[in-house]
């Protein structure tokens, strides 16, 4: 019974250090491809800086990152940034630089930047308060496939938003 315990826990522990050696490999190649230029590998290496996993949590490297990404054509990269200044994290909250940034991830397909600037225009931050231009982009998040853009579209149509 014991020796069978034994081999769990010894089992266990090598399955465990085996994940953690291959997330460590996982971030030096991300590492490596960022600094060779990789956007794509900025953003998934600012994914771990900001969810602290498997790295410390570093909201500031986390923004470097995806500073880096978004600069490099990666607009998952500049949809993450836009996070981060929404939010505050890692940088001083700035409306109007979290716009911008979805505006560009939104330009790059992706759905939740449509969305997240759909809706600042629709509160006004950020932004000039346009409930026009929020129901266009809810619209364009729709099409893209975001459910919630979707649901945004549909209530401002039934609120008579042109």
């Amino acid at each position: 019974m014991i020796q069978k315990l034994c081999k769990r826990i010894v089992l266990t522990l090598c399955v465990g250090m085996s994940v953690a050696f291959a997330l460590d490999d996982k971030v030096k190649s991300w590492e490596e491809g960022c600094n060779g230029g990789n956007a794509g590998d900025c953003a998934a290496l600012g994914n771990s800086y900001f969810f602290g996993f498997p790295v410390k949590q570093d909201y500031k490297k986390a923004v470097d990152l995806y500073q880096k990404a978004c600069n490099g054509g990666n607009t998952d990269g500049c949809y993450n940034l836009g996070v981060m200044y929404a939010d505050g994290k890692g940088v001083k909250q700035d409306y109007k630089k979290a716009a911008d940034f979805y505006q560009k991830a939104c330009n790059g397909g992706v759905d939740v930047g449509c969305h997240n600037l759909g809706a600042m225009y629709y509160n006004g931050k950020g932004v000039k308060q346009d409930k026009s231009k929020a129901k266009k982009l809810f619209g364009d998040a729709c099409d893209i496939g975001l459910q919630d853009g979707c649901d945004a579209y549909t209530d401002l149509n039934e609120a008579g938003v042109q």
